[in-house]
């Protein structure tokens, strides 16, 4: 018998380890460990009392820009989602207060914001046959904070407000602000359109002068600025008495009241308009007769809320 000899078996895998499988079970470890941290997270995380603190937050710096608030019909859920049956507001305006109420809405503290040290709160709710989203995002160290408003097919007579100047129609509104308490706005883009709306005022100017009523009303205006000075960016209207368009710029104080104002107004008018509008027109312009064409322009200047300036120019 031949002895038998050593025999080499080949190797079927290299000599070198492949990164392949460590780096697999990195990956694992990781996803295991970010599960974990998130299960961790939602359990023990006190989402519902740092809702109510930023709430508390929230109105005092509403508060510092002229807004209060309260919620009424509340319940909280997990993980930081508060419910609400209605939600009553008042703008402190100089002149007519304004009041705001949303009804079956809901607010939620939103969690990955936090990645970024932010706290952010979002709600939507039912406003006026329409829908309001709203969403307000601060520092989670304070700071300033930054709040976005959208509204969609508002019922403008369903607002009190509005329904006693006899305002009706539908309005689309966006606002992007920024801010810090005590200070005038930092920044402001705000949007509103009007779809076929009208205005029937029913009191006179004056106590002798009745506004004609206005229909058809088709409107877009667009405000921007910073520093709480602003810049009309947009303004276009037609209505059933011809067309307006407008330019100009104003400033607020830090509680958000105006400050300054320069409006610069042209008017369009139709046959209609130079039949109702015309006497009014002529007659601010200090003319006995009004004219013939329809063409207007109307300069307006205001000095801490009160108008100093009003010039009405033919042609």
């Amino acid at each position: 018998m031949h002895a038998v000899s050593d025999v080499t078996v080949p190797r079927i895998w290299p000599e070198r380890t492949t990164p392949v499988a460590p780096m697999k079970r990195t990956v694992k470890r990781l996803l295991i460990f970010s599960a974990l941290l998130a299960v961790f997270t939602f359990v023990r995380f006190p989402y519902e009392t740092l809702l109510e603190d930023e709430l508390a937050v929230l109105k005092r710096q509403a508060a510092s820009q002229g807004l209060f608030f309260d919620l009424e019909q509340t319940s909280l859920r997990f993980p930081g989602k508060l419910s609400f049956g209605r939600f009553g507001a008042l703008f402190a305006t100089r002149n007519m207060p304004v009041p705001l109420v949303l009804t079956d809405g809901e607010l939620e503290l939103d969690f990955l914001p936090f990645i970024l040290l932010q706290t952010q709160v979002s709600g939507e709710a039912q406003a006026y046959d329409g829908t309001i989203e709203a969403e307000f995002t601060r520092g989670i160290f304070g700071g300033p904070y930054s709040a976005e408003l959208h509204g969609n097919s508002l019922s403008l007579d369903k607002h009190p407000s509005l329904q006693s100047l006899g305002l009706s129609g539908l309005a689309d509104l966006e606002i992007d602000a920024a801010a810090d308490s005590g200070e005038p706005l930092e920044s402001l883009n705000a949007e509103l359109k009007l779809h076929s709306a009208a205005l029937n005022y029913p009191g006179q100017i004056a106590g002798a002068f009745k506004i004609p009523s206005l229909s058809n009303i088709d409107a877009d205006i667009a405000v921007a600025g910073e520093d709480g000075r602003f810049a009309i960016q947009r303004c276009t209207a037609s209505t059933s008495h011809g067309n307006l368009s407008c330019k100009g710029s104003f400033s607020t104080s830090p509680q958000g009241a105006l400050d300054t104002a320069g409006i610069t107004i042209e008017l369009a008018l139709n046959d209609a308009g130079r039949t109702e509008f015309g006497p009014y027109l002529a007659l601010a312009g200090g003319r006995q007769n009004s004219p013939t064409g329809g063409a207007y322009t109307i300069n307006i200047q205001a000095q801490r809320g009160i108008i100093t300036k009003f010039a009405v120019t033919p042609g």
